[in-house]
């Protein structure tokens, strides 16, 4: 009895995804056995009927720039969002997700499942210095859809460094194509760095400088549903990220939706025009569901949605009630954000999730969930992130938080683990009060104080705290 190769159609195992194991049909070559009475038999047993080839999911993330908690129509808002609402209702409803309160960290964590601490770069990038730039070693999520073959996509704003050095752009750090703006905000009309002179374009696709008409949330969604989407290949999955620059300031809306909201907010300007920024990303958020549909691949894309932090309720025109606090600040309304990840056929529609899920979380979590293997290097640069895949689903039980550190523009500090939030102020650490411990589950509103009945987590909690920051308590 001998064995020889033979071409033809074989089943080939490619992994596991959702606890079932994946396999194709393709053409390759297989085993046979010779027996001794040279008949061929095959060596391994194929039955007769083959399933189809498994598709492998497209994953897209859709993040909000400073959207209040209070401003999606499924937490009761008078702006209209019912492309936001449908996504989130059409799946998972994340209630308790996690970001940074400010845009650069949160994107930092979202990249690299790592805290912005681990990175040892806690803040916003800066206009023209990369010392608060993601550092060069660090792996992104790009990188590992790119190395599973995706096709990936940057659009929208970065905001992870860059201003001096291109090797910190998308391009060079596994995005196929990238359009949009590098820095934290741009005029939506003009494109331009906001207090910049008519110069500061920071408007482009894959390095070059554009000068084009028309409003940034327009624009960056025709990029997707125009030619990213009808013009991809369609033998390799995409792996989409979305980054508006709505609701940020500068505060411009398209005027007839600006006059829609004047009866609405008639005696605040900025929330009319938020209202009119927020309304028209819902609107292309739709667009981008549609194109999903006429491509044939929504039920086989996982949609993510979220904010990048709380919203801006000084001059941003936001409301973040009943949560306490603002962009910026370590307070619920700064760091609680809506969020909410949709799938066709995988989630169950109408479900709400009370896990809490962070945004170092999303990389291992959205990875696990379409069957792949973060590329990262996990023993010099391990992720904090937690795959959360089986309890957003509920197949497995809630966790609780795990050592989650956030930082304020004023260097406040709140650190949540277990059931407890503590918050460190920082300008007031001699003052009564400037310490204060919430079980946050019992307090979503952050209005009752337990640090005095509890002196013992208290101590504990602010000594993890020194410890935790140690390398980076000069940023702070």
């Amino acid at each position: 009895m001998g064995t020889t190769m033979s071409k033809g159609f074989y089943l080939f195992r490619v992994g596991r995804l959702l606890g079932v194991t994946l396999f194709v049909l393709g053409a390759g070559f297989g085993c046979t056995e010779t027996t001794n009475e040279g008949e061929e038999v095959p060596a391994v047993e194929i039955p007769e009927e083959v399933p189809a080839a498994v598709v492998i999911p497209n994953v897209v993330i859709i993040v909000a720039d400073d959207l209040g908690w209070a401003d999606v129509g499924y937490h009761d808002s008078a702006i209209e969002t019912p492309y936001i609402d449908g996504l989130v209702l059409e799946g998972i409803e994340l209630d308790r997700f996690y970001a940074s309160p400010l845009c650069g960290p949160t994107r930092k964590g979202l990249y690299t499942g790592r805290s912005p601490v681990s990175l040892g770069v806690i803040g916003n990038p800066l206009p023209k210095n990369d010392s608060q730039s993601v550092p060069l070693q660090e792996h992104l999520i790009s990188q590992t859809f790119k190395a599973a073959g995706y096709q990936t996509w940057m659009i929208g704003k970065w905001h992870l460094g860059g201003s001096t050095d291109d090797g910190y752009l998308p391009n060079s750090r596994g995005f196929d194509h990238f359009y949009g703006f590098k820095g934290a905000s741009v005029d939506s009309y003009s494109h331009t760095i906001p207090n910049g002179s008519e110069d500061d374009v920071d408007w482009q696709r894959n390095g070059a400088t554009l000068d084009e008409e028309g409003y940034s949330t327009d624009l960056l969604t025709d990029e997707i549903v125009n030619t990213l989407i009808p013009g991809r290949d369609p033998e390799k999955p995409f792996f989409l990220m979305v980054a508006f620059n709505a609701v940020h300031t500068p505060l411009l809306g398209p005027e007839d939706l600006v006059a829609k909201y004047a009866t609405v907010f008639p005696d605040d300007e900025d929330r009319q025009t938020y209202a009119a920024m927020a309304e028209r990303m819902d609107y292309n958020i739709g667009r981008i569901l549609g194109a999903l549909k006429e491509a044939d691949v929504d039920e086989s894309t996982l949609v993510f949605f979220m904010s990048d932090n709380g919203g801006n309720i000084g001059d941003g025109g936001a409301s973040n009630s009943p949560l306490q606090g603002s962009k910026g600040q370590v307070y619920e309304g700064g760091v609680r954000v809506a969020a909410g990840v949709r799938w066709p056929g995988v989630l169950e529609a109408g479900s709400v999730s009370y896990q809490f899920v962070t945004v170092w979380d999303v990389l291992p979590t959205l990875a696990g969930a379409v069957g792949l293997e973060v590329q990262n290097d996990k023993e010099a640069y391990p992720l904090d992130g937690r795959n959360l895949w089986n309890e957003l689903r509920g197949e497995a039980p809630p966790l609780l938080a795990r050592e989650y550190l956030v930082v304020g523009t004023r260097g406040d500090i709140a650190l949540f683990d277990q059931e407890w939030k503590l918050i460190k102020e920082r300008d007031r650490p001699n003052a009564d009060g400037a310490v204060t411990l919430f079980n946050i589950a019992e307090s979503p509103y952050e209005d009752h104080d337990v640090a005095g009945e509890n002196p013992d987590v208290v101590s504990a909690m602010s000594e993890r705290i020194t410890e935790i920051t140690l390398d980076v308590a000069d940023q702070l």
